[in-house]
């Protein structure tokens, strides 16, 4: 966590607002390369504090409920994502070839391949993410100027 900050300037595990929004992006490796859980008493604790905020946005490497093709399974993730309803969506990186959104019972776990480096899916492309005011949350690829993949609609709550 030190050389982190010194490098960065930032720590390990951050949390901000922005508006009605939260967000929160949480280490899942160490510098072995190891697949790690999130700090579930860190986000338990973050999304506590930011409890009065009407969405909060995870974002975290390696995904922790066992829904990518290089994911863990972390066993006090269901009972976190139980307990605070206010998490719309978990944005995941680290399956280079995944470019969709699974979910999980209603909770969505976004992918977005690769943008930039050379594996992974073969276009830079970026994610959309639309969220409405029925809950309803729309996301598609773009490959900069052709969508990929249509819009989906998942509703989250």
């Amino acid at each position: 966590p030190e050389l982190w900050q010194q490098t960065w300037n930032m720590p390990v595990n951050l949390d901000f607002s922005r508006g009605p929004h939260s967000f929160f992006i949480a280490t899942t490796s160490n510098v072995k390369g190891e697949y790690l859980c999130p700090d579930i008493q860190w986000l338990d604790k973050k999304l506590t504090e930011h409890g009065s905020k009407q969405q909060a946005f995870l974002f975290l490497h390696i995904n922790p409920a066992s829904t990518g093709d290089h994911s863990v399974k972390c066993d006090e993730w269901e009972k976190l994502v139980s307990r605070h309803s206010q998490i719309r969506a978990v944005f995941n990186g680290h399956d280079h070839m995944q470019d969709t959104v699974l979910m999980k019972g209603k909770l969505p776990f976004v992918f977005d391949g690769h943008f930039g480096g050379n594996w992974g899916k073969p276009y830079k492309g970026f994610r959309v993410v639309e969220l409405w005011k029925d809950h309803t949350l729309a996301s598609y690829m773009m490959d900069p100027n052709e969508k990929i993949n249509p819009a989906k609609l998942y509703y989250t709550q």
